[in-house]
């Protein structure tokens, strides 16, 4: 699924300029705050739930519905007044045509919920994957017709309608449909859950936006589109990884919430899979992003390039920080989850206004000492919870971290005969030589240093994919 994003985010960059996708970032950023506050955790709140699913679905539903279409013509209303806030008048259009999205989205939270409930992930990640689909046909059709900004607008508007489509196709029941007598108690499960959830997303997503608003009014639309970019190709593997592997345990978790020994066994294994194959990414993509930003991406985006690299280390700091935040919703401590955002947040704003004159570089260091900052804290809350458990976490990273570095080694000796054996203009071929070496050499340090780690992934690995999901169709 992944794969068709990386794809996706190649081909249109290519065709698009760095103030397309500066624009379709700022506006995301109202929608996305607005979808946050709309969802209102209702999802989370069903699959963390054990009490009746039914009449919870039918609440929740009805409370996202209402708040979704409120804040979507609240955000269209005052498109003028938010696109000034932006620093670009001219985004006033996209916010009014991307504002129903905030409602659409709505619509297939509570069955997306149910599914994962169900640990139904084939089902979702089908739903995905065809979405996706639907988004690069659609945005790359445009862009070669010359829609520019609104290729990507449209795809989004269709990507939405597609996952609503095959949500509710796909789930079975329609409990969501299903009317119940209205019980505030319901409720009041529901938000307890779902308010420190969404405050914790609103902190996570600012964080991770908010340097975009302030670079669009000091540096212009296209200096967004350069950050935007990076923070995208440094973060993708990674968070692609983490979000399927920490879905799939946020459910497990949630079933054994109560044993605290099998939850602890359960994270340190979650944090081996997760480790294994996403902590050589950034330290790849280090090596490697001159060429793939030069040959891939074209020239015009070199503006990218040292960004890029400042944000691969916050990857790296990012991807171990996210494993906690399953489990803390899981045992009911999304609160844990806004501290750490919280702490986040004021760090970005106080370095950024030190990093100010250092353009984009500037905002993305912020970034990785805002996120260095949060995950030691990070650790702290999770000993608190499962007291010496940072010894255990250490050993399980070190091989990873070790192998990754004779990893970045092997790509600096390889690198200058490859190109001298394929030639400068075979990159694709190149680039595939770069990335077997690079592989091997990281797996090979991993056999040496942890042969046993590779058995329990592969153990674990066998665990999330045995359960076969029932697709049922309405």
């Amino acid at each position: 699924m992944r794969l068709i994003s990386i794809i996706s985010a190649v081909f249109l960059s290519r065709i698009l300029d760095p103030s397309d996708f500066g624009a379709i970032a700022l506006v995301m950023v109202i929608i996305g705050t607005s979808n946050l506050f709309s969802d209102f955790g209702m999802g989370k709140a069903i699959i963390q739930s054990r009490s009746d699913t039914a009449k919870l679905a039918f609440h929740g539903f009805i409370i996202t519905v209402l708040i979704g279409f409120i804040l979507s013509v609240i955000v269209y209303q005052s498109s003028s007044y938010l696109a000034t806030i932006l620093g670009d008048s001219e985004l006033t259009s996209l916010l009014r045509f991307l504002a129903p999205l905030i409602f659409f989205s709505n619509l297939s939270k509570i069955p997306e919920g149910l599914l994962k409930k169900e640990l139904k992930f084939g089902t979702t990640s089908a739903i995905t994957i065809i979405s996706e689909i639907i988004y690069l046909v659609v945005a790359l059709t445009l862009a070669n017709l010359g829609f520019k900004v609104w290729s990507l607008a449209y795809a989004f508007m269709a990507k939405h309608i597609i996952c609503i489509l095959f949500y509710w196709l796909l789930c079975p029941g329609w409990q969501w449909l299903i009317p119940k007598k209205w019980e505030w108690k319901a409720v009041n499960k529901l938000t307890n859950f779902g308010i420190p959830f969404t405050i914790s997303g609103f902190l996570s997503y600012i964080n991770r936006n908010y340097p975009s608003i302030f670079i669009g009014n000091i540096l212009g639309t296209a200096a967004v589109g350069f950050y935007s970019r990076a923070f995208l190709f440094a973060n993708m593997p990674v968070v692609s990884i983490n979000q399927v592997i920490n879905s799939v345990l946020f459910s497990s978790y949630s079933k054994i919430q109560k044993d605290k020994d099998r939850l602890s066994m359960a994270y340190l294994k979650g944090l081996s899979l997760v480790s294994l194959f996403t902590i050589p990414m950034p330290f790849g993509l280090l090596i490697l992003a001159p060429d793939l930003i030069l040959k891939l991406l074209g020239a015009k985006w070199l503006g990218m390039l040292i960004p890029l690299q400042i944000l691969c280390v916050m990857a790296l700091v990012r991807l171990i920080s996210q494993t906690t935040s399953p489990l803390f919703l899981s045992i009911g401590k999304p609160g844990y989850n806004t501290r750490i955002g919280f702490v986040q947040m004021i760090i970005i704003i106080l370095v950024s206004v030190l990093f100010i004159d250092k353009g984009i570089s500037g905002f993305a260091s912020a970034l990785v000492i805002a996120y260095s900052i949060g995950l030691c804290y990070n650790m702290y809350l999770l000993n608190t919870v499962f007291p010496k458990i940072i010894p255990k976490i250490l050993n399980i990273l070190f091989p990873s971290i070790v192998s990754s570095f004779f990893m970045i080694l092997g790509l600096y000796i390889v690198k200058k005969p490859i190109y001298i054996l394929v030639g400068d203009n075979n990159y694709i071929i190149s680039l595939f030589l770069q990335l077997t070496v690079g592989v091997l050499c990281y797996f090979s340090i991993i056999l040496m240093l942890k042969r046993s780690l590779l058995a329990e992934i592969w153990d674990l690995s066998k665990e999330i994919i045995k359960v076969k999901p029932k697709i049922v169709v309405n």
